[in-house]
């Protein structure tokens, strides 16, 4: 676990142009959201700002406001894919800067390259995830629209929603890996996902640990790059400067998983 955490410090030490690609990422989405801004702000002010919402039964009230609202719920699921399948790629780039880094051979424009290879299985793995967060969604809505139906009904619907949300935290640790698993072992989308769900089996308190320490990690560097943001007059500098920090932690957590896979399922073995 250390040894990951410091081999991630010290591939972005040597080589600090590595958190570019994870702000080109991070650009791809903003773009899309500026060229959909139209549709969003709709949305916003419709919804959040006048309350126009359909009326109706609950249960159906899925139905109903994408009959209302479709161009903005449609930009809204765009954005949401695209913003899943950057995260995706992000991962996949890392982990290949992480494999090369242990080969000693790194190159920007490989792992980049790499990443557009594989941008078919990168794409169906953010349909994967979205459809299962989607499914997910749909249970909790059902859930919560029969939540007030009687005391009883609500008090087993409120535990089937708490034993729903540890089913989602356990599928997305089992899964944690799967990207990694595709890009340093050259796997196929549906491979990795098996390979992440065998890789968790023996490790499934360590990586919850592990993934802990990396988010408080991650929260102080960019607490950090916050505090310099509002420290410093000129907003577009501090600005700039809250990117990079941004960059960097989320650099630094691909690699650091990056690591741990490559140091516990190919060195010491699945």
């Amino acid at each position: 676990m250390i040894e990951s955490i410091i081999g991630s410090l010290k591939a972005l030490i040597k080589k600090p142009l590595v958190i570019l690609p994870a702000i080109l990422f991070a650009l791809v989405v903003f773009a899309a959201g500026f060229l959909l801004q139209d549709a969003l702000i709709n949305f916003i002010v419709e919804v959040l700002l006048l309350g126009n919402l359909p009326e109706g039964p609950l249960l159906a009230f899925p139905l109903h406001i994408v009959a209302m609202y479709p161009i903005e719920l449609a930009a809204i699921a765009f954005l949401l894919l695209l913003s899943i399948v950057m995260w995706i790629a992000s991962a996949f780039f890392y982990a290949r800067i992480a494999n090369d880094t242990l080969a000693e051979k790194v190159s920007i424009g490989a792992a980049f390259s790499a990443t557009l290879e594989n941008a078919s299985g990168i794409v169906w793995l953010g349909i994967f995830f979205g459809v299962i967060s989607l499914f997910a969604l749909g249970i909790t809505w059902v859930l919560l629209a029969l939540l007030g139906t009687n005391q009883l009904a609500g008090i087993a619907i409120a535990v089937v929603l708490m034993l729903l949300g540890l089913l989602m935290a356990y599928t997305f640790i089992k899964l944690s890996f799967t990207v990694y698993a595709m890009a340093v072992e050259k796997l196929k989308a549906r491979d990795a996902l098996a390979a992440s769900y065998k890789f968790t089996a023996k490790r499934f308190w360590n990586i919850i640990v592990f993934m802990f320490v990396l988010s408080i990690i991650y929260g102080l560097i960019i607490g950090i790059g916050d505090i310099i943001d509002l420290a410093i007059p000129d907003e577009n500098i501090g600005s700039i400067i809250f990117i990079l920090f941004w960059g960097f932690g989320v650099s630094f957590t691909n690699l650091a998983m990056a690591f741990f896979y490559i140091k516990n399922a190919l060195e010491k073995g699945s």
